[in-house]
């Protein structure tokens, strides 16, 4: 990543840090998480995950289209959040396709072209955030 351009980069993140030894260093503290053996014991959670999905699907699939991008949004959330914080946010339990975080997301990611073109945003954004 250490091709970012710097109106890119955030300097304190994990995945854009410039310099190779702080990298290596973070990327270290991650890698048992994502080892072989952490990936196969979420198997069974991520196949009840997709199982749970296709049911949800063919039940609503039967009403209204629905957009099917929203639909894997819920099953990415609650895989991940299952993951992260040990229990999942139950997305895909819920009655509908909403509350999703595909949106707000894509809202944050869109910003970035701004802080290629307009740098100065960025440091806006981050002091107003402080």
């Amino acid at each position: 990543m250490a091709n970012l351009p710097p109106q890119l980069s955030a300097e304190h993140a994990t995945f854009s840090t410039a310099n190779h030894d702080v990298h290596r260093m973070r990327r270290n503290a991650l890698a048992k998480y994502f080892s072989r053996a952490q990936v196969s014991r979420l198997e069974p959670t991520v196949r009840d995950l997709a199982e749970s999905l296709c049911n949800k699907i063919l039940v609503v699939g039967k009403g209204a289209p629905f957009d099917l991008t929203t639909a894997y949004s819920l099953f990415t959330t609650d895989v991940i959040s299952g993951y992260c914080l040990g229990e999942n946010l139950g997305l895909i339990a819920q009655k509908g396709w909403k509350p999703n975080f595909r949106e707000p997301l894509y809202a944050q990611l869109r910003l970035v072209y701004l802080f290629r073109f307009i740098p100065f945003l960025k440091h806006a954004g981050v002091a107003m955030a402080a």
